[in-house]
């Protein structure tokens, strides 16, 4: 069997094992966790205490995307002072003839 196919059996079991944990039914097993995954959103089991993301790498990525689309979104523009959506996370101008006219001024 493929990973892909053990992956939905295993967070059945980790989910069952999970509510006895809580309710006090199970006998001592080793801690198992329930976490929403930042990046997806999706609830998953596990036991490993440092893990974050239900898919790791492709979650992390998604989380780091999210983060960058709000740090760049509303920012004002240092030349005219409208708000714009920037492109990137560190534009200061809404535009080229703005930027150009920061720079010009600048340099009297």
């Amino acid at each position: 069997m493929e990973n892909e196919e053990l992956e939905p059996a295993w967070q059945k079991a980790l989910e069952e094992a999970y509510y006895k944990q809580i309710s006090g039914k199970a006998r001592y097993v080793q801690p198992i966790r329930r976490i929403v995954c930042p990046g997806c959103g999706r609830v998953f089991y596990t036991q490993q205490h440092n893990r974050k993301y239900c898919q790791g790498e492709a979650c992390a990525r998604l989380q780091r995307r999210k983060l960058r689309q709000q740090a760049r979104s509303d920012t004002i523009c240092a030349c005219c002072g409208k708000a714009f959506t920037a492109s990137r996370n560190d534009a200061k101008f809404c535009s080229n003839a703005c930027r150009q006219k920061a720079y010009r001024e600048g340099k009297k």
